[in-house]
C-alpha cells in the first residue's frame, strides 16, 4: 500500500489483514482511501464501518454500514453480517436501525424479509424494548418462528455469528 498508494486492491488487503487483527484504529486510513478511489466498493463501505463502530463512531459507522447496504439491497446475508459486526462493536441501537433498513428493501423474498425479522427481534431483546420485540417476533411469519428461536438459543450460546 506505501508502493501503491492509489492502488484500491493494495490499500483494501491492508485494511482487511488490519481488521483482521482488531486493529481498527488503523484501518480507518486506508479504508477512507479505498471509498474515495472506488466509491462503489461495498467491502470498503463495510469494513469501513466496522471499523469506526469499533472505535466507538456510532453514527458514522451507521452511515458507512448503511451506504454498503444500498449497494447489496438484495444480499441478506451481507445485511445480517452488518448488524451482527454492530452487535458484536456494542452498537446495539444502530444495528436494529440497518436491520429495520434492510426490511424495507422490497426485493427480497419472504424468507429473507423473516431472517431479518429474527434478527431485528433478537437486537430489541439484547436493547430490553420488549413492546417493540413483542410486535417483531409477531410479525415474523408462523413458518420462520421455529427457526427464530432455534436461531435465538445458537446466539445465547455462541454470538451473534
Amino acid at each position: 500500500a506505501r508502493d501503491l498508494p492509489q492502488n484500491v486492491d493494495a490499500n483494501l488487503g491492508l485494511a482487511e489483514s488490519l481488521c483482521k487483527l482488531k486493529r481498527f484504529s488503523e484501518a480507518i486510513a486506508p479504508l477512507r482511501k479505498v471509498t474515495m478511489l472506488s466509491n462503489r466498493n461495498s467491502d470498503a463501505f463495510f469494513l469501513l464501518g466496522v471499523a469506526l463502530a469499533s472505535v466507538g463512531k456510532k453514527k458514522e459507522a451507521s452511515e458507512q454500514l448503511e451506504r454498503a447496504m444500498d449497494m447489496r439491497m438484495h444480499d441478506v446475508e451481507f445485511h445480517l453480517r452488518a448488524a451482527g459486526e454492530l452487535v458484536a462493536a456494542k452498537q446495539l441501537d444502530e444495528a436494529a436501525k440497518l436491520l429495520a433498513r434492510g426490511i424495507s428493501f422490497k426485493m427480497q423474498s419472504p424468507q429473507e424479509k423473516a431472517r431479518q425479522l429474527c434478527a431485528l427481534w433478537l437486537v430489541q431483546e439484547k436493547l430490553g424494548k420488549k413492546d417493540r420485540a413483542a410486535a417483531t417476533r409477531a410479525s415474523i411469519p408462523r413458518a420462520h418462528k421455529a427457526s427464530c428461536d432455534q436461531w435465538r438459543v445458537q446466539v445465547e450460546k455462541g454470538g451473534w455469528r
